[in-house]
């Protein structure tokens, strides 16, 4: 029964970690984050132009 039950448990050393970020993910985001910053930046600019 204990064989059984080892076989079924994975050894500490081949688990995965807790959290893998997904780096292409973030990076995505990031440069969304960045085109949305010289968006606002623009309009802005924009706006103080024609204040």
């Amino acid at each position: 029964m204990t064989d059984a039950a080892t076989a079924t448990q994975a050894p500490a050393a081949s688990a995965p970690p807790a959290f893998e970020p997904d780096v292409e993910l973030i990076d995505h985001l990031e440069g969304n984050e960045r085109a949305i910053k010289r968006y606002r930046d623009h309009a802005e600019s924009q706006r103080e132009k024609g204040a």
